[in-house]
Formats: C-alpha cells, sequence, structure tokens
C-alpha cells in the first residue's frame, strides 16, 4: 500500500491540513479538516494488516462519555453490531 500516496490524495481532494504524527515503523498522520462555525476535526490515519490484507484504521475523537446520554450510547452500540468495518468505542 501507498499510504502516503493515500495520505497526499486526501489532502489534494478534502483541502485538509495533515502533520506526521508517527515514524518510520508506526506511519501515522493527524488530518485536521475545517467545520462549519469555524470548529474543526481531527481524524488520525494509519495503515494495519489483518488476514493478510493492507487496511486503514481512521480514529476522530466526537467527544467525552459524559457528553452523550444513555440512549446515544446504546444507538453507538447497536450501530457498531451493523457494521462490517469500522466501530464507534467508548
Amino acid at each position: 500500500m501507498d499510504f502516503e500516496g493515500l495520505v497526499k490524495e486526501l489532502i489534494t481532494r478534502t483541502g485538509c491540513e495533515a502533520e506526521k504524527t508517527g515514524d518510520e515503523e508506526n506511519q501515522e498522520y493527524t488530518l485536521q479538516y475545517g467545520l462549519e462555525d469555524d470548529r474543526k476535526q481531527e481524524v488520525v490515519i494509519f495503515p494495519f494488516e489483518e488476514d493478510d490484507k493492507e487496511l486503514v484504521r481512521l480514529v476522530s475523537f466526537i467527544g467525552k462519555r459524559q457528553d452523550f446520554s444513555n440512549a446515544r450510547l446504546i444507538s453507538f452500540l447497536e450501530l457498531n453490531m451493523s457494521l462490517r468495518f469500522g466501530a464507534f468505542a467508548i
């Protein structure tokens, strides 16, 4: 996988800012996206292998546990069960 090329393509297509936050052994970038109302969202992206397949993992923090009601947390867990790839971690 050309991970560096993938990150460059993300920058080109989305206009995000990227900072290399990993090292040679553990490639990782933190991408920052500008949102409405001068808000920003950070997404950490890094490659990994599973079952001999090259994949990337995206991690984005959306808030603290106490920011969500129990009903919302349950809806996250229910959505997790329906996703083939991906998950919400609380």
